[in-house]
């Protein structure tokens, strides 16, 4: 079984100038299988203009900017049936989308409304789009809502439905299950995960278990061999592991930075290993560093640190199986890669690590139980 590599930082670049950075909020990664794999992009929403950077996944070089955003980007993600069209959300109560293939990409509009977006994912099979709202003082209504997006170049996007009673506060992420495009999450400041069937969308009936973490989630996230189980990271750094199709929560970290074999700040997200099947938990410290640790049911011990990358705290990170991306609030995006696949860096920084932590753990100790 392939382990999860030892990493190394392999490139690097800056999205705005030092003096003034802007924050590296959400990252997108398109996939496609006509295109030359050096040829893919990674999307990159920054603060301060709400811009979109598009940048080249295997140089890192710059090729363009989004722009539409009149406020703070909350969510990014390329089109699964259509790689060159790139989704976003927005604060400014816009669902928009650009389509790569022209010269100079312009927005559409899809949806506007008078409270923001804040969370946004598209199924596996790439035919429907769902998005959620926050809440503010001028609506007492938080919205899920489901878009069929199958042919956009052809025709506008369709609301499907619009479902009103499942939160009652942001819903801070909207996550399908990665194989079943019928299963979704929804996750909110409420404390509340809704776990939907989208085989009907009636609102009573697509309900199928809520999961209470007591505390305002921050993300989660679909693991396991059939992805049959679901980790909760809440804003208050708690850790959560749930069999979500029986709504059983196996295992509950409180404050995360008060346990005392992890030395971190702050926790940016998990990430699943499907090759290994291992649950990671990446943390972060305010001076740049990123801590790795292996999550267990009964232990989180550390896995692996990097550092020299970044000098500030990590806002967000994207796995794929053998490397990590990472942007931070100075502006940095940085790609961690295998140790011996390291490529040559075309940009200016590319540091060797010096240090790692090989603790291993299995998941094999979590019982299997068939997802819906």
């Amino acid at each position: 079984m392939m382990e999860f590599p030892k990493l190394t930082l392999g490139r690097s670049c800056a999205l705005s100038l030092a003096n003034n950075p802007m924050y590296v909020l959400h990252f997108a990664i398109q996939k496609s299988d006509g295109l030359p794999k050096e040829e893919n992009l990674f999307a990159a929403a920054v603060s301060g203009s709400h811009e979109i950077k598009l940048y080249s996944k295997q140089t890192f070089l710059s090729q363009g900017s989004l722009h539409g955003n009149t406020a703070g980007i909350t969510a990014i993600k390329f089109d699964i049936l259509n790689p060159n069209i790139l989704w976003s959300t927005s604060q400014d109560g816009g669902l928009r989308y650009w389509d790569l293939t022209q010269k100079n990409p312009e927005e559409t509009i899809v949806s506007k409304l008078g409270v923001g977006y804040l969370s946004l994912d598209i199924s596996s099979d790439g035919s429907i789009l769902s998005v959620g709202t926050e809440k503010d003082g001028k609506a007492e209504t938080v919205f899920v809502e489901f878009w069929d997006i199958r042919n956009i170049q052809e025709r506008t996007p369709k609301l499907l439905a619009r479902f009103e009673e499942i939160h009652s506060d942001d819903v801070t992420k909207i996550l399908f299950h990665p194989s079943n495009p019928k299963i979704l999450a929804t996750g909110s400041t409420d404390g509340l995960v809704a776990i939907l069937d989208l085989t009907t969308y009636d609102e009573d009936d697509a309900l199928v278990r809520t999961l209470n973490t007591e505390s305002s989630v921050s993300t989660m996230g679909f693991f396991g061999p059939s992805f049959q189980f679901l980790y909760t990271l809440t804003h208050i750094e708690t850790l959560q592991i749930w069999d979500y199709s029986q709504g059983e929560r196996l295992a509950s970290v409180s404050d995360l930075r008060k346990n005392s074999s992890i030395s971190i700040d702050y926790v940016i997200d998990c990430i699943y290993h499907a090759t290994a099947q291992r649950l990671f938990l990446i943390g972060g410290t305010h001076k740049g560093s990123i801590e790795i640790f292996h999550v267990n049911l009964d232990v989180i011990e550390p896995f692996q640190s990097l550092s020299g990358g970044h000098s500030s705290t990590v806002r967000c990170i994207l796995s794929e199986t053998q490397s990590l991306l990472t942007g931070a609030e100075d502006g940095m995006v940085c790609a961690w890669v295998q140790i011996d696949a390291s490529p040559h860096s075309t940009k200016v920084r590319c540091h060797a690590l010096n240090k790692f932590f090989t603790n291993t753990f299995s998941l094999n100790s979590y019982p299997s139980v068939d997802y819906i």
